[in-house]
């Protein structure tokens, strides 16, 4: 169970997150036509996924994604691929099965157990075999401790996963008492920007200053930093067309989403950049106030990108957890891990995240908690950090310090002006990021969520006695508030 963003109750079935990893939709036969889901890394063309074929059977391996052109029949016994692509409701890789090798096309259901089962994303807290199939009896491989893993298929209580294997991704089986020693985390992808509405200015060669228009761009996230940009006000699209001149290219606007209304959102230092994906060259504002292109990377190109109200979805939070394989086994000091001790640096950062929709650097603001003594070997991190982060990223990430306190009517207050809040609770950090005066209840970000606290990793709607006794009674409160530009 979880809540809507009024604090009521809905049933959640399973999210469809990504976490360096691309959700494709497909099917488990050729022409089902219903949308299903399975999870692969984004980066398999780089470092493909090994699997092993789940039917015993011939198998039929074909030329294209849509199964109409047969290429040869194999024995399923013998079958594995090293998948490299996935489209449609097809996945592509080099097979070998028996003496016949080559490339080809495969049905998702050859690999995947149940294509339509809602996968989950988790961190596994010790070593955990992996095995070739449901029964879990043949050893496949070992994970290691805080391998990131995706459940995708069940039978019985033994989990179809993908993990990492060093050089490669797997496809394996973990048995059901493994599973329930994972811990479960959001792998939606951590956008460089959240979804939502923001004022881009051009003309940032330093901090200090800016020059050009500010343009209202509605941002819509697509993969890996690439987004649509939507004028707020005309309701089109910033897009880049060929001007039909050798190569040239030209800025102009569509009503639909074009292949040219994609750009890439790159950062640099306290700025952006912003690429066209369809050209490779980079949006800035000329002289006469008009968005050109240009090849290089100039300080003219770059952008400043300000929220000018508080960006989350409160229907839909993001959590950064602790114990994401991205960062869960890092070091914190000279003892201890992030996954173990990073509350302080977490609690903040999904703080900046709720408020600004700016995904700031983990181990940046960590690295920089140990420079500056914030970090507490044995214990965690001095509560100056919340300041004094502010006042080192605030200017690079869109937010600045507004205070502290350890009252609840202050509390509601700095979060019905638009602040966001990290509370020191019983040994441990956490984030509130809003509060429902309807039902008096506070959205909770959790970076480490444990049974006392009876939470999830998802974000909960809890009730005001809650912050008021037990292991999320609020000690202190410090405040964050947008920057002024």
């Amino acid at each position: 169970m979880t809540e809507n963003m009024y604090g009521n109750k809905k049933i959640v079935k399973g999210r469809k997150p990504l976490i360096l990893m691309l959700l494709v939709l497909m099917a488990a036969a050729w022409g089902f036509k219903a949308e299903v889901k399975a999870a692969f890394p984004y980066d398999m063309d780089q470092k493909p996924v090994i699997a092993d074929s789940l039917s015993k059977g011939p198998v039929t391996v074909y030329g294209d994604r849509y199964g109409k052109k047969e290429l040869d029949q194999l024995d399923g016994s013998l079958l594995t691929i090293r998948a490299m692509k996935v489209a449609d409701q097809a996945v592509y890789g080099i097979y070998q099965a028996g003496d016949k090798s080559g490339r080809g096309w495969f049905p998702i259901g050859i690999f995947v157990l149940n294509p339509d089962y809602d996968h989950v994303y988790a961190t596994v807290r010790a070593k955990t075999r992996a095995y070739t199939g449901p029964g879990c009896k043949e050893k496949q491989g070992t994970m290691g401790k805080y391998t990131g893993i995706i459940s995708i298929s069940r039978k019985g209580k033994a989990r179809q996963v993908i993990y990492d294997a060093g050089n490669y991704y797997r496809i394996g089986w973990i048995k059901g008492k493994s599973w329930a020693n994972t811990l479960h985390y959001d792998g939606r992808p951590k956008k460089i920007l959240a979804d939502g509405s923001y004022n881009f200015t051009c003309g940032y060669g330093s901090d200090t200053g800016a020059a050009g228009m500010v343009y209202r761009f509605q941002a819509s996230y697509q993969q890996k930093d690439q987004y649509y940009l939507k004028d707020e006000a005309a309701g089109v699209y910033l897009t880049v067309r060929s001007t039909g001149k050798g190569t040239g290219f030209g800025v102009s606007f569509a009503t639909e989403p074009k292949k040219g209304s994609l750009f890439q959102l790159m950062r640099e230092g306290s700025a952006y950049r912003i690429q066209s994906c369809l050209s490779g060259s980079y949006l800035y504002e000329n002289a006469d106030g008009k968005l050109v292109l240009s090849p290089g990377r100039g300080q003219e190109g770059l952008w400043r990108i300000q929220a000018t109200e508080k960006i989350q979805n409160p229907g839909d939070p993001f959590v950064l957890t602790q114990y994401d394989p991205q960062w869960c086994d890092n070091s914190y000091g000279s003892e201890g891990c992030m996954g173990t001790a990073g509350c302080g640096i977490l609690a903040p950062v999904n703080a900046v995240y709720a408020l600004t929709g700016q995904y700031m650097d983990v181990m940046e603001l960590a690295d920089f908690a140990v420079r500056e003594e914030y970090r507490v070997e044995g214990s965690g991190t001095a509560e100056g950090i919340f300041k004094a982060a502010a006042l080192q990223y605030g200017e690079k990430y869109g937010f600045a310090w507004d205070g502290s306190g350890g009252k609840i009517k202050k509390l509601k207050k700095k979060l019905l002006a638009g602040d966001v809040a990290v509370a020191h609770v019983p040994g441990h950090y956490v984030c509130i990021s809003a509060y429902n005066p309807e039902n008096n209840k506070f959205l909770l970000l959790d970076s480490n969520c444990l049974p006392k606290r009876e939470d999830s990793p998802y974000g909960d709607w809890v009730s005001q006695t809650r912050l008021e006794e037990g292991y999320l009674a609020g000690y202190k409160y410090f405040f964050y508030k947008l920057a002024d530009r």
